[in-house]
């Protein structure tokens, strides 16, 4: 039965609502008001006129394609083993993985900065790409086991009959199943990986392996700090991260509930 919810209770919320949206909306309102300033397009010239900028987006572009690559393979193998394989102190293992979510990565910067220097990777796209994979892994790790711990045995069971092996069962049962969660995965490291900032500034020494959104220091002097075209700068930044979102807004949504309910 459908219990009818009483006028003040949708007032209610929908002022609420109404509140929490002008509340979102206003940040960017600011961010836009603020990259167009007094000087309008001029702000969006004067950043697109910076003869490394397209040098910083393929950067962050070949950073954020190589890390999903990387972490995708790493995360699908991951965590199918921790769902439906058997081996001593799996448990055990698993928890310690997830005790890497409580671990700041400015907390490791030191010994990073010292195993980058050991492995000759400082001002490489490993100094990059190599800190990502290894400090994104195990939320998305949790997020997929989540995914496959889903699927009922019987599919798995019904593909050993077939003989499938744990390759077979991976490719054939789970993979078709999870791709909701593959594409949070997806969308969530890109986007972690594009606006990555701290690994940018500390293991880039040479402006032409600077990040996109490391192109903001460009506009910081000594003796002042050019607010039209930062803001204009980071309009510019923000735009491949609008545009993945909205193009993976449902399977994100999808595979961020994956688990609520069973």
């Amino acid at each position: 039965m459908i219990r009818q919810v009483p006028t003040y209770q949708t007032v209610i919320m929908n002022v609420a609502m109404g509140l929490f949206i002008i509340a979102w909306l206003l940040p960017f309102y600011f961010f836009i008001t603020r990259a167009f300033g007094t000087e309008g397009l001029d702000n969006f010239k004067a950043v697109l006129g910076l003869p490394l900028f397209p040098r910083f987006y393929l950067n962050s572009a070949i950073i954020g394609v190589s890390v999903v690559a990387i972490k995708g393979v790493a995360v699908v193998f991951a965590a199918y083993a921790f769902s439906r394989m058997r081996f001593p102190g799996k448990e055990i293992l698993f928890l310690i993985t997830l005790t890497a979510l409580m671990i700041p990565p400015a907390a490791l910067l030191v010994p990073l900065f010292q195993l980058m220097l050991k492995l000759n990777w400082l001002n490489t796209y490993m100094s990059v790409i190599g800190p990502e994979v290894a400090m994104g892994l195990p939320l998305m790790v949790l997020l997929v086991r989540v995914a496959i711990d889903e699927i009922p045995k019987d599919l798995f069971e019904a593909a050993e009959i077939d003989g499938c092996g744990h390759l077979g069962k991976l490719r054939y049962v789970a993979l078709p199943i999870i791709v909701p969660a593959l594409a949070t995965v997806t969308v969530l490291t890109f986007l972690h990986a594009w606006n990555q900032y701290l690994f940018p500034l500390v293991f880039m020494q040479d402006a032409e392996m600077y990040t996109v959104t490391l192109s903001l220091n460009y506009f910081k002097g000594e003796y002042g700090v050019d607010i039209g075209k930062i803001f204009a700068a980071m309009v510019l930044v923000c735009l491949p991260v609008i545009v993945v979102y909205l193009i993976a807004q449902k399977f994100l949504q999808k595979g961020l509930v994956s688990g609520a309910v069973k």
